[in-house]
C-alpha cells in the first residue's frame, strides 16, 4: 500500500538526483576553497540519504487521500515548470510576475485585483533586494 510518506520520499529522491545531476558538471574545488558544485552535490546527497531512509522504512501512515488538493498541487507544479521555461523568453522578472499572479489567482483563489497587487509587490520587493541591494541581476529574456 502506498503511503503519502513513501510518495514524498520517492519524490525527494528524484529531486536530490536531479540536483546532483545538474551540479555534476561544476567543479567541487576552486583553488583553496570549495567550488560552485560542492553545496548542491552535498545537499542533494544528504536529501537522497534522508529520503531513502524514509522510503525504505515509513512510519505506517494511512493510504493516500488526495482529496480536493490534488488539482491545485498539480497546477502549482505546472506553473513552476512554466516559470522555468518562460525565463528565456520574458526574463525572470516577467516570469516571476506571471507565476506569482497565476499562483495567487488560481491556486490560492484570491480575487484577480488582489492577486495582481500582491504579485506586483512581491516581484518589486524581490527585484529591489536582489538587483539593487545585493547587486545580483535577474536574467533578461528575449522580449523583456
Amino acid at each position: 500500500m502506498r503511503t503519502l510518506e513513501r510518495c514524498l520520499a520517492l519524490a525527494l529522491l528524484l529531486v536530490g538526483a536531479i540536483g546532483i545531476h545538474g551540479a555534476s558538471g561544476l567543479s567541487l574545488w576552486d583553488e583553496y576553497t570549495v567550488g560552485p558544485g560542492a553545496a548542491p552535490i552535498t545537499y542533494g546527497a544528504i536529501l537522497m540519504v534522508c529520503a531513502a531512509v524514509v522510503a525504505v522504512k515509513p512510519s505506517g501512515g494511512g493510504p493516500i487521500d488526495w482529496g480536493p488538493y490534488f488539482p491545485r498541487a498539480i497546477s502549482l507544479l505546472v506553473l513552476a515548470a512554466g516559470l522555468a521555461f518562460s525565463i528565456d523568453y520574458i526574463g525572470f522578472t516577467g516570469g516571476l510576475f506571471a507565476f506569482s499572479f497565476a499562483g495567487l489567482a488560481f491556486v490560492a483563489r484570491l480575487p484577480p485585483l488582489k492577486a495582481l497587487a500582491l504579485a506586483a509587490i512581491w516581484v518589486a520587493l524581490l527585484y529591489f533586494v536582489f538587483v539593487h541591494l545585493l547587486n545580483i541581476p535577474f536574467p533578461r529574456g528575449l522580449w523583456i
